[in-house]
């Protein structure tokens, strides 16, 4: 029997913190994902669709999910993955997708020529909480990818200070800068430093890789919203819009949709390749980045 697991996390509203406003449409990329994964996605007939939602809504609003919501605090995204990880089994897809603030962090970790970690921005960060570093995340994808999963990861999110969205929102700090405070804790909650430091390690090879993730071609892909260097940016893309999104997110569901039954017989690097035309085509400075097995064929082997 072949599952298919999906985590699925958007952040738009942000506990009070020093360097990150909320946003606007992390919640509704959210929504447009969840609602194909359950309407288009093809699975074998004994297949099953196990979606796990995290997301932290705008006071006030309605969607329909945010109503059944768990928060995205990096207790609760630690817990979703141990789940995902104890669930799935050897030849299941793992698919998660990320939209909200991306962040560098002065690293708590003891690896050389790496001053700053790429992280993810919980919801509850606040003002001495933790981020979800890069090297956590190595961790935690390698755990899945050491059960034999297929993985696809999608970060909607800019991982470098100052990713201004085209609506004049920020995926990233305020002021544009890395997260230099020394109050955040120096511990993680996935595993002791030493381990994760080791891990990074083994898989990086001991370099930095470019962007969030360590480029390990072998185990799994990874999508991101833009370059290290570019702008993560959020719009009213499509005609007649009743909302902002992520330009990955928006253009990516549209290119799925748009290829229709056939999906399965598109690559990575196929979807790839119309994202990238049409986020060039309509929003300045961003090119999404595609690392990993390219060529493996979208959900499938």
């Amino acid at each position: 029997m072949t599952n298919f697991h999906a985590l699925l996390i958007g952040i738009d509203y942000y506990k009070p913190n020093p360097l990150f406003n909320s946003l606007g449409g992390a919640v509704r990329d959210i929504e447009l994902v969840k609602s194909y994964l359950e309407k288009s996605l093809q699975l074998p007939p004994e297949g099953k669709l196990n979606i796990k939602l995290l997301t932290s809504p705008l006071p006030n609003t309605q969607g329909n999910v945010r109503s059944q919501n768990i928060l995205p605090t990096y207790e609760k995204i630690l817990k979703a993955f141990d789940d995902i990880t104890h669930q799935a089994e050897s030849g299941d897809f793992v698919y998660i997708h990320y939209s909200g603030h991306g962040q560098q962090a002065a690293t708590i970790f003891k690896l050389d020529g790496k001053p700053y970690d790429e992280a993810l921005v919980p919801m509850d960060l606040g003002y001495n909480g933790r981020y979800l570093r890069d090297v956590e995340m190595t961790t935690l994808l390698k755990r899945l990818t050491d059960k034999g999963v297929i993985l696809t990861v999608i970060f909607d999110s800019c991982h470098s200070g100052g990713a201004t969205r085209a609506d004049g929102q920020v995926r990233g700090s305020r002021d544009g800068n890395p997260d230099t405070s020394n109050q955040r804790p120096k511990n993680s909650w996935v595993a002791e430093n030493e381990e994760l430091e080791k891990t990074w390690k083994e898989v990086t090879g001991r370099k930095v890789p470019e962007g969030f993730l360590a480029n390990n071609d072998n185990e799994y892909v990874f999508l991101g919203a833009c370059r290290p260097s570019q702008l993560a940016k959020e719009g009213f893309y499509g005609e007649g819009s009743q909302g902002s999104h992520g330009a990955l997110t928006y253009f990516m569901m549209d290119a799925l949709n748009e290829m229709g039954k056939n999906v399965q017989n598109f690559s990575y690097q196929d979807l790839y390749d119309r994202i990238k035309g049409q986020i060039q085509s309509k929003v300045a400075n961003q090119v999404p980045m595609l690392l990993g097995k390219a060529n493996r064929l979208i959900f499938g082997e």
